[in-house]
């Protein structure tokens, strides 16, 4: 050990300097004290442990499926868009066509069998049965027949209304040519027999 003060060496043992009597360390210092280290953060608390699901409530149980009643058939002639349309009402040739055939179709069988009877029987009064239908034949087909649509109606009423017309024409044309040849064979014959008692 050397003295601080003079710089003599000394046994290590030495408590003075043995050439100055300085006061040497009479016991070795005790080790310096580690640094103190900083204290650890504390541990972070552990979360909670998940609380189980509740369980769920019993369900009820389901309700028999309800099933509604069938809506009802339609009325004959009610179409889905409504009541008798404005095109129900007015006036159709369809009546001219011949042995009621226009009636039975659209289900008006008392005037299906009506005309046929006028046709057959009473010839020229198939006229005022012709008229009679052409004025209501319209609202009775509506009354009497299922149409699925209006335009179905409008249309199927149309169709009538031209073969009737088409029908009346060519009556009309066979009746004038008719005519024309008993007129022209009444004047033949009246032509040949005033030839036949000149004298």
């Amino acid at each position: 050990m050397f003295c601080p003060k003079c710089g003599t060496e000394n046994p290590d043992n030495a408590q003075f300097c043995a050439s100055c009597g300085y006061q040497l360390q009479s016991a070795a210092e005790p080790p310096a004290a580690p640094p103190e280290q900083p204290a650890p953060p504390p541990a972070a608390p552990a979360p909670p442990a998940a609380a189980p699901p509740a369980a769920a409530p019993p369900q009820a149980p389901a309700a028999p499926p309800q099933y509604q009643a069938a809506p009802p058939p339609a009325a004959p002639g009610m179409a889905p868009s409504g009541p008798e349309p404005p095109s129900a009402a007015g006036w159709s040739f369809a009546g001219f066509v011949p042995f009621g055939i226009f009636a039975f179709v659209n289900n008006m069988t008392m005037w299906g069998v009506v005309g046929l009877i006028v046709n057959i029987l009473l010839g020229p009064l198939y006229v005022v049965y012709a008229i009679i239908i052409g004025l209501q034949g319209k609202k009775l087909a509506w009354e009497n027949r299922h149409f699925d649509s209006v335009q179905q109606f409008d249309d199927t009423m149309k169709a009538w209304n031209m073969w009737g017309l088409i029908l009346l024409i060519v009556g009309v044309v066979i009746f004038i040519l008719q005519g024309c040849v008993t007129c022209a064979a009444l004047m033949a014959g009246n032509a040949g027999g005033g030839g036949y008692y000149g004298y």
